[in-house]
């Protein structure tokens, strides 16, 4: 069991992170084309193309927790408690991401689509970075970074080459779903003619 989770978590992750890389930004210092504004009421043209990347972040979130599942059961007596931590903090933030993202397929995106508009704003993905999503978002990788933290002190110094190896991946999984959070620059700057906020890079 935990063979097959740990291969359709590296699957989902790869094909997760190249739709996630081929989907442009729309909004923010990083967009280049086709810009979507405040209150993001243009996004619809952008529908379902923008959410793809969710419906298989969704299924890495799940994985997740089955993979942390058998990393438990995995662990030796000693250092169980450790792993079950993990397991706990994985489960809470993957079921933060499953509900962020489902809100986002489910409510955002039928919205966007027969023009219901009204309050949409403050829950798009366009919204940074004071959106509900993003802050969702950042809740649920904050928590499946402490995961991964509690699983890589479980796995510390484990006899085996395979074990080793997993306990090094540990710090990567740490690093590099909160690397986008840290490292995207969010200057705002309220705008006085419309009352909306515009992007300065």
């Amino acid at each position: 069991m935990g063979f097959w989770a740990a291969l359709a978590t590296a699957v989902t992750a790869a094909v997760s992170l190249a739709l996630a890389v081929t989907t442009p930004p729309r909004s923010g210092p990083y967009c280049r084309s086709g810009c979507v504004d405040y209150p993001y009421t243009d996004a619809a043209a952008f529908v379902p193309r923008d959410y793809l990347w969710m419906y298989t972040a969704v299924l890495l979130a799940l994985l997740l927790i089955v993979f942390f599942a058998c990393l438990v059961e995995w662990v030796g007596p000693p250092r169980r408690v450790l792993s079950r931590f993990g397991f706990v903090f994985t489960t809470i933030g993957g079921a933060v991401l499953v509900i962020d993202y489902a809100i986002q397929l489910t409510v955002l995106q039928p919205a966007l689509v027969r023009g219901q508009t009204e309050a949409v704003s403050p829950w798009t993905q366009y919204h940074h970075p004071s959106g509900v999503f993003i802050a969702l978002e950042n809740v649920g990788y904050g928590l499946l970074n402490l995961g991964f933290i509690f699983l890589g002190a479980a796995l510390l110094r484990l006899p085996t080459r395979l074990e080793r190896a997993a306990e090094w991946s540990s710090p990567s999984g740490v690093v590099s779903p909160g690397l986008p959070c840290c490292s995207m620059p969010w200057p705002i700057e309220p705008s006085l003619t419309t009352g909306s906020r515009s992007w300065r890079s």
